[in-house]
């Protein structure tokens, strides 16, 4: 599968050869190319596991989206997908199959048992945790940013 879809994009890049120097001008391997292949098909092959058997995926969910979201792509009495845009219909199950994924790991993770060691003593990493307070909040709403008005202005006084 790797090496079937590396081809298949070395061609719409004319090739090996150039599909090489244009990943080494993004300071990328070949091999680190193809390795970034594989782990996204293997979570594309996770999510399809997951959501096979999902009904938020399936073909009458998809029409249900499509008809509230593209009301000019779908007619109104539409009951099945046949005749519909391949590619939307594609992308509405893509997103359909993320969100179902989504819930899934999140339900995994909530009945998951996780623990936190301590931090083994001596070794070159061993880092004094104490001083800080341990938080299960999501980071970027525990961040703290500057309020723009506090910034210094410019010599004309004007923002930009």
């Amino acid at each position: 599968d790797v090496d079937a879809q590396f081809t298949a994009i070395a061609e719409q890049v004319g090739g090996e050869e150039a599909m090489s120097e244009a990943l080494a001008m993004q300071g990328m391997s070949v091999e680190s190319y193809r390795e970034s292949i594989a782990l996204s098909l293997l979570q594309e092959g996770l999510v399809d596991k997951v959501t096979s058997d999902d009904e938020s995926v399936s073909d009458a969910a998809v029409l249900e989206m499509m008809k509230m979201y593209f009301p000019d792509e779908v007619p109104a009495d539409a009951e099945t997908l046949e005749g519909l845009d391949p590619s939307l219909v594609d992308s509405v199950r893509s997103w359909l199959k993320q969100q179902a994924f989504s819930g899934w790991m999140d339900q995994y993770r909530e009945q998951s048992a996780i623990t936190v060691n301590d931090m083994p003593e001596g070794l070159p990493y061993d880092v004094d945790l104490s001083g800080y307070e341990m938080t299960t909040g999501n980071p970027a709403e525990l961040m703290e940013y500057p309020d723009p008005a506090d910034e210094p202005q410019d010599d004309k006084g004007a923002k930009e």
